[in-house]
């Protein structure tokens, strides 16, 4: 072939880079000569190169020397166009010793393929790790004569890294699959084989092989228990299961059976046509919090019983206690009758009479908080009138207050809202706990009985400057029998029922009620919360 220049014998659009570049280049000053005398297999090896939207170079004679095309730019980076017409060695001196491999093994005829080959290139003035598809075959003439080398580069870099950050998230995903707390499992099929399973899930089982074995097959007892049937259901109608507590029966080895207890979720999954092709199977093993569940039930159970029978011997020890107390006030009244009596015999009666009184309100006392306790009391609920309710409790408190010479507070606004209620027993509470803010203050004291309206709540404030309470009895101060920690001896009396008796009533009311205070001799503060009334 006649060849004058590659103007004449390389037809490619106008803005091919490369073509003018390899017309304009001095190729006299390399091996390969001027492009006149370029051999006919070089010239159709150029063409080919040129016209390719593929990465591609060769290399010609012994020492390489580099012609490349369009597509090979973007690769080559800033060494473009430096290395046009440069030997390969000097071209890329960071892989000269990979390149000399290459050009002697494909010079001797070989084809060289590398698949994902890792390199460190400098062409854009920085160490770059790069990954490579490199394919490489000798250019032969019409003798079979090596004439140099053609290769296609194909730069994999950005895959390589984008499976690379895949493979780690799967990574990733496949220990967080296998160390969750929670017992995981993957199923395919309408047989539900084991695709994937965590060690909860293989702690669950007794460490079975599962692994690619259907469900009815690695755990046979679960058939009968219901469980295939139930994942049948899930694969055919793609509906999700849950269970919460669902018992379940392993049958080990040597034949002893485990029951534990689990949370149990079925979830199909689908494809991306819709269809189910598995079941993702999620729970956890919830048999101590079962077992301890039930323990806490029975535990329950004997309190209530327990608490039932305390109730009953209550009610039986304050009717036993009144059925003597009548005849015992009678003698007593007789004695102070009988004419010319002896005056230690009045003042014994006297005695009696005052005890027989005190003892009658003890017991009086004893017997309503066992039937309030029992739940035997049905309130009269009616419209209540707050400022006569108060002035009732103040009237049936006022001789214990005179008796300790205390200064009773009475606030509250010239018109309270109505509430709903039983007016006797919210006397009842203010009495109570009158009384008590009574009993634990000092003679000479001071007690604040405040009414107020707050939104939709009637608070109801019983404050005292008296010995307080003591931060390890406050919680408990609506328990029954409660008072011993609050004073050195049993002088105030009571059995220590007055505040449970409130606290029952207050509850029967929809409301609450709390106490207060900053510590022993800091005074204290009850609070009644009520509902009011609708107008």
């Amino acid at each position: 072939m006649n060849y004058s220049s590659l103007e004449k014998f390389v037809t490619l659009s106008q803005s091919s880079v490369m073509h003018e570049a390899i017309r304009e280049y001095h190729w006299t000053q390399t091996p390969v000569g001027k492009q006149d005398d370029w051999p006919v297999v070089m010239q159709m090896t150029v063409k080919l190169v040129l016209a390719s939207p593929v990465p591609m170079v060769t290399l010609w004679g012994d020492e390489g020397t580099i012609v490349y095309n369009d597509a090979y730019i973007a690769f080559a980076g800033s060494y473009h166009p430096k290395l046009l017409g440069r030997p390969i060695r000097d071209g890329w001196p960071e892989v000269a010793d990979f390149c000399d491999e290459v050009m002697q093994r494909v010079m001797r005829g070989e084809s060289l393929s590398f698949r994902q080959r890792e390199m460190t290139l400098h062409r854009h003035g920085h160490a770059e790790r790069v990954w490579l598809d490199l394919d490489f075959s000798p250019i032969m003439d019409k003798d079979d004569i090596v004439l140099g080398v053609l290769g296609i580069v194909v730069e994999t870099t950005d895959n390589y890294r984008a499976n690379e950050t895949l493979a780690f998230d799967r990574e990733r995903l496949r220990m967080m699959f296998d160390q969750a707390p929670g017992f995981m499992a993957l199923l395919s099929g309408p047989d539900h084989v084991y695709d994937m399973v965590n060690q909860s899930y293989l702690s669950l089982v007794g460490h079975r092989d599962v692994f690619g074995k259907a469900v009815a097959v690695a755990i046979p007892e679960t058939v009968e228990q219901g469980f295939i049937a139930i994942l049948d259901h899930v694969f055919q109608s793609g509906e999700a299961f849950s269970s919460t507590a669902a018992p379940i029966t392993f049958y080990d080895a040597d034949g002893q059976s485990r029951q534990r207890y689990i949370d149990l979720v079925y979830q199909p999954l689908r494809d991306a046509t819709g269809a189910v092709f598995g079941i993702f199977v999620e729970g956890s093993d919830v048999t101590e919090s079962v077992q301890t569940f039930k323990t806490l039930q029975a535990s329950e159970s004997q309190l209530k019983a327990a608490s039932q029978r305390k109730d009953e011997f209550l009610a039986m020890l304050a009717h036993e206690l009144r059925n003597p107390l009548a005849p015992i006030s009678s003698a007593a009244e007789m004695l102070k009758m009988i004419s010319n009596c002896d005056a230690k015999v009045l003042r014994a009666a006297e005695v009696i009479a005052r005890q027989v009184k005190h003892m009658s309100v003890l017991v009086d006392d004893l017997l309503d908080v066992s039937r309030v306790t029992r739940g035997l009391v049905e309130l009269k609920m009616g419209v209540v009138d707050l400022i006569a309710t108060v002035e009732s409790a103040v009237e049936q408190a006022r001789p214990l207050l005179q008796s300790k010479k205390h200064t009773l507070v009475v606030s509250h606004a010239p018109v309270l809202p109505s509430l709903i209620g039983d007016r006797n027993r919210l006397v009842q509470v203010i009495v109570n706990l009158v009384n008590n803010a009574t009993k634990y203050t000092p003679d000479g004291g001071t007690i604040t009985l405040a009414v107020h309206n707050d939104g939709n709540h009637i608070l109801i404030d019983v404050e005292d400057n008296g010995i307080g309470i003591g931060a390890d009895l406050l919680p408990h101060i609506f328990d029954m029998f409660t008072q011993a920690g609050r004073t050195p001896d049993r002088a105030q009396g009571g059995l220590g029922i007055g505040l449970a008796l409130v606290k029952s009533i207050v509850t029967l009311h929809r409301g609450e009620v709390r106490a207060s205070s900053a510590g022993l001799m800091a005074g204290s503060k009850f609070t009644v919360i009520l509902p009011r009334h609708s107008d």
